[in-house]
């Protein structure tokens, strides 16, 4: 469309002012910016259905808005300051104090470059515990108190761009609800919100929401009859696998509340997050790994254990093409090959414990490196697409040594599926597993 170049020309990252105007002379309206590509059509499509009309005012442009519901995404570093600036009542309860620390992974890779995410020092912000009086609590971790979008609804804080699946965006400080069923419940009395807008899913149950149970037990000091609240997810209900976290976290299955509506809160207790992918890592969580990885193995029915292990998967995204053979060269090297899901929460934790070594395809699989306590050696495949670093993170605090074989995907996407390549990584693997 005439619009869409005469955006991409004169008007993108030159301030709507220039764009509007450029429109204006074009004879052109808003949804004409529509097909642009995915990078803009968001924001673009968002301003098409906000501006209701314009016109020029002298050197103003005077906007009529057709939105109705756009709330504010607040950001945690401002949360603060904004709460006290509209009489939002709300008090900090603790705050641990961020810290800068160095990386105490030893990390060693492929790649001729290191990989993204993997930086050798972080800036931790601080987190805080903080009380909110009459606030409301969405399915998928969302949480308003008015028109603002409250920093608990964002399982990425530090993000560029806060985004969730339980909003819809409209732009980089705007979103609004989707709708709402008619159903609002009232909830009376003090609850803690360790909800996450993916609940349910085992690999963002032991990063996001176990960063958040570090205040659990002062909550429950402060505030013997508080429940912790979650939302419900896909259909997907509390699982015992996940009942069996909570627990060994200190929250037992009588204090667990799962809400499948909206509700209105009347005392709302948030911790904030000490893990943040890839982002930030509070040491301090060192401490909520300990205290859940020492319950969980004390659990553990199994006996006997492999000193090396290789966890594997079948998921189909980001599947490694020729996964037997990879599984081959580990069982070659003594490697117990094992799928992390066929065996119980406690299982998983003493295998880990035990184990010298512990390899596998980077994921959820390998996120009981974070319960273990004592640092291991660690060997991950992996796409160079998959840039999340849970277990970086992990390595970051607690000391693990990481030898990282990155793979070339089939897509240049995050989710893409992959081949090992014997000869490109496949050597330089075939040295790390000689040196073991």
């Amino acid at each position: 469309m005439r619009g869409a170049k005469r955006y991409r020309r004169t008007g993108k990252g030159q301030g709507l002012s220039r764009l509007l105007a450029a429109m204006r002379k074009e004879n052109l309206t808003v949804r004409d910016l529509e097909p642009l590509d995915s990078a803009g059509r968001t924001d673009a499509s968002s301003l098409a259905e906000c501006v209701g009309g314009w016109k020029a005012k002298g050197p103003h442009l005077l906007f009529r808005c057709r939105m109705q519901g756009a709330l504010i995404k607040l950001r945690e570093w401002e949360a603060d300051s904004v709460l006290e600036r509209v009489g939002t009542p709300h008090e900090v309860l603790d705050r641990v104090p961020g810290v800068t620390f160095s990386s105490r992974c030893q990390l060693r890779e492929s790649s001729p470059t290191r990989g993204v995410n993997q930086p050798e020092t972080y800036d931790v912000p601080d987190i805080q515990l903080r009380a909110y009086d009459d606030v409301v609590v969405r399915p998928r971790q969302v949480v308003t108190q008015g028109r603002l979008l409250l920093p608990e609804s964002f399982r990425h804080p530090a993000a560029g761009r806060l985004k969730s699946h339980g909003l819809v965006d409209l732009a980089p400080r705007f979103a609004r609800l989707p709708d709402d069923p008619a159903k609002m419940s009232e909830l009376e009395g003090t609850w803690c919100h360790l909800d996450n807008e993916l609940r349910g899913h085992f690999g963002h149950a032991m990063t996001e929401q176990l960063s958040r149970m570090w205040a659990w037990e002062q909550v429950k000091e402060r505030f013997p009859e508080a429940k912790a609240l979650v939302t419900l997810n896909k259909g997907r209900y509390i699982k015992p696998w996940e009942a069996e976290l909570y627990e060994a976290a200190g929250i037992g299955r009588d204090d667990m509340v799962l809400l499948d509506h909206p509700a209105r809160v009347e005392h709302l207790i948030s911790p904030g997050p000490m893990f943040s992918n890839p982002n930030y890592v509070h040491p301090a969580i060192a401490k909520t790994w300990r205290k859940v990885g020492d319950s969980l193995a004390a659990g553990a029915t199994r006996t006997e254990f492999s000193d090396r292990i290789f966890c594997s998967r079948t998921i189909e995204k980001r599947s490694c093409h020729n996964r037997e053979e990879v599984e081959q060269l580990f069982a070659d090297r003594g490697f117990e090959i094992v799928f992390p899901e066929e065996h119980s929460v406690a299982d998983q934790v003493q295998m880990f414990r035990h184990a010298d070594v512990v390899a596998g395809f980077a994921g959820s699989g390998l996120f009981q490196l974070a319960l273990v306590g004592a640092p291991k050696h660690v060997v991950i495949v992996a796409s160079d697409r998959y840039t999340a670093r849970n277990e970086y993170l992990m390595a970051s605090v607690l000391g693990h040594s990481i030898d990282q074989v990155t793979c070339r995907p089939d897509e240049p996407h995050f989710q893409s599926d992959f081949t090992f390549d014997h000869m490109r990584e496949g050597q330089w693997l075939a040295k790390v597993l000689e040196a073991l």
